[in-house]
């Protein structure tokens, strides 16, 4: 071997020992960056929850009407801004002579509905004894068809019959046939007689019902038309009450108008800052409101806020009131803006009625975020901050505990129970 040739091995060899040990030095360099991270950075332990909603703690208001009221006008609409002391109505106090015109109004028009009712069943009554009468009228005129020929033919019988008994006494009398024979020619004859009777009973029977059958189909339909006439002139007669009625109604709003106008007028004043969110009346058009009915409805301006979360049940056990949570909103983008600090004010003992556990978070009034009842959000609760290593170990012993008790629920039995 040449002395170039082990220049180059011995060359050879010294680079890669060298890159042995730089890459041995990074390795221990990071591994060292690792341990002294475990000990040294610091992480939060959280308990997170994929769902909350942001509430407001002064909810919508409803007016409602304190006595039976008549509104006279109404100067706001739904979406309008209003401030403590506008003025949202002018109203009339029904009195009790107004009410009880306008309940009488109401029952004269559920009369008549029940009197229209009644006439159409009455006539629907007609229509179909009119139809049961003529297919029974038709089945009565067939059978009787059916046995006039039946009649007709039997007829033809007797006289068959009555033609053979007269040649068979003939011919008994000349000894030509046996007394048997004329006696059996005697009963055919008798008995085709007899028969032909019964059709005639029948007949006559069926000519009675169809005859009968008229008779109840057109005392029927006379009862029915009578007792829609005394309908027609009771409704006749509501019409008229009903018409007397609207005359004392706008007699008594005219005069409530006078009153009112010169007397003590009253009207519906906001009590709150806040914005409209619905006016019942003009939704409506109701002329005359009973008390506790609904008149407008105000979402009053409102800077205090406060949250509600929905948390597994697996995670209460490590909730504690006043541990700061943190609110990422839905409406903002969380990169951007950051999230909402709170600290839990509520933890539930028992679920809600939609099966669920709900926390409650208190929220600073003063926050950097424009909020809105009902902005949904997710987050974090901080249950507390440790070292990386040991939030990793206690991790692994939470994933182990949890296949343990995983492993340890008894699977069900089944079979069969003898009783």
């Amino acid at each position: 071997m040449s002395k170039y040739s082990l220049d180059n091995k011995r060359l050879y060899e010294t680079r890669e020992i060298n890159f042995i040990k730089i890459f041995f030095r990074i390795l221990l360099v990071f591994i060292g960056i690792v341990v002294v991270g475990l000990f040294v950075i610091p992480v939060n332990d959280v308990v997170t929850y994929n769902y909350g909603e942001i509430i407001s703690k002064n909810p919508e208001i409803n007016f409602k009407a304190p006595f039976e009221i008549i509104p006279r006008k109404t100067f706001v609409s739904k979406g309008d801004r209003v401030t403590k002391g506008d003025t949202l109505m002018e109203i009339d106090n029904a009195s009790g002579e107004f009410v009880t015109i306008f309940q009488q109004n109401k029952s004269i028009d559920i009369d008549k509905l029940n009197i229209e009712e009644k006439v159409a069943f009455f006539k629907k009554q007609i229509e179909l004894d009119s139809i049961q009468y003529i297919n029974n009228r038709k089945k009565i005129t067939n059978e009787l068809r059916s046995l006039g020929q039946q009649a007709y033919l039997l007829n033809e019988q007797i006289k068959i019959k009555r033609n053979k008994l007269s040649s068979d006494s003939i011919m008994y009398q000349k000894e030509v046939i046996s007394l048997i024979e004329l006696r059996q020619a005697n009963d055919d004859y008798l008995t085709s007689r007899s028969q032909y009777l019964q059709l005639g009973n029948l007949r006559s029977q069926l000519k009675g019902q169809f005859s009968s059958l008229e008779n109840e189909y057109l005392q029927s339909k006379n009862t029915l038309e009578i007792q829609i006439s005394d309908l027609i002139a009771s409704q006749n007669r509501l019409d008229q009450q009903k018409e007397n009625v609207n005359s004392k109604l706008e007699t008594r709003e005219k005069s409530i108008d006078i009153v009112q106008a010169a007397d003590n007028k009253q009207f519906l004043i906001s009590n709150l800052d806040g914005v409209i969110v619905n006016v019942f009346t003009q939704n409506q058009n109701l002329s005359f409101i009973n008390k506790g009915e609904s008149l407008i409805s105000i979402t009053p301006d409102s800077k205090s806020f406060y949250a509600r979360a929905r948390v597994k049940e697996q995670d209460l056990k490590y909730l504690k009131e006043g541990q700061t949570t943190h609110l990422k909103l839905d409406a903002y983008y969380y990169y951007q803006y950051g999230p909402i600090k709170g600290a839990l004010s509520f933890i539930p003992n028992r679920k809600e009625v939609d099966n669920n556990f709900y926390v409650l978070i208190d929220l600073p009034e003063t926050q950097k975020l424009n909020l809105r009842s009902g902005y949904s959000f997710k987050g974090d609760v901080i249950l507390e901050k440790m070292k990386l290593g040991k939030y990793i170990l206690k991790k692994v012993f939470e994933q182990y505990d949890t296949k343990m008790s995983v492993q340890e629920v008894p699977e069900k039995q089944t079979g069969d129970i003898s009783i």
